[in-house]
């Protein structure tokens, strides 16, 4: 009975030592010390699509550049009512075109000139039944990604738990050697 007690205690101790190595750093790598209930942002896998927002007394729009064309919802701002039916026109620089409708308060437009990377300027005329509006914002576009690079979760390093978990198979490996050779002697 006790030379079993013996084998798990070495089995256990190195193996114990190495999870508690391999997780300690975990334990200082986080950033702030608001420890509270604060929403901490959830990672995503993709990052959204660039947007950007103008609102004025009367109208309120939100814009989304995503595979060459502008996605814009517009509403009224009192009520948060979608506006349909609107013409809206869209100018950057030199650059514009008239927004097509495509749905209650959903408008697309071709917008290809905002694929280079950088912000930038938008101006929105709108016409509506019942009102008229100018509304100026700006989008930023942010440099592609190469397609092998992909968005890591901060403070996760891969190279670290295949380490860790090399460790722990070692450690396993020679407590099944050392097990072996007491056997044999």
């Amino acid at each position: 009975m006790k030379k079993n007690h013996a084998i798990v205690s070495h089995f256990a101790a190195p193996l114990l030592l190495c999870i508690g190595v391999s997780i300690a750093p975990a334990a200082f790598a986080h950033g702030g010390e608001d420890h509270g209930d604060s929403h901490a942002a959830v990672p995503t896998a993709q990052a959204l699509a660039p947007r950007t927002e103008a609102t004025s007394d009367e109208t309120e729009l939100l814009a989304i550049y995503q595979d060459k064309q502008l996605t814009l919802y517009l509403s009224d701002f009192k009520t948060n009512a979608p506006i349909a039916n609107a013409k809206i026109e869209i100018e950057s620089g030199t650059d514009k075109v008239l927004a097509q409708a495509d749905g209650a308060g959903r408008y697309k437009a071709a917008a290809p000139w905002l694929d280079k990377p950088g912000t930038h300027g938008l101006m929105f005329t709108i016409e509506g039944d019942n009102a008229a509006d100018l509304l100026e914002a700006s989008i930023a576009i942010p440099q592609a990604t190469e397609p092998g690079q992909s968005s890591r979760i901060a403070g996760f390093a891969p190279a670290g738990l295949i380490a860790a978990l090399g460790g722990v198979g070692l450690v396993g490996f020679l407590q099944v050697g050392l097990r072996r050779r007491a056997k044999h002697k």
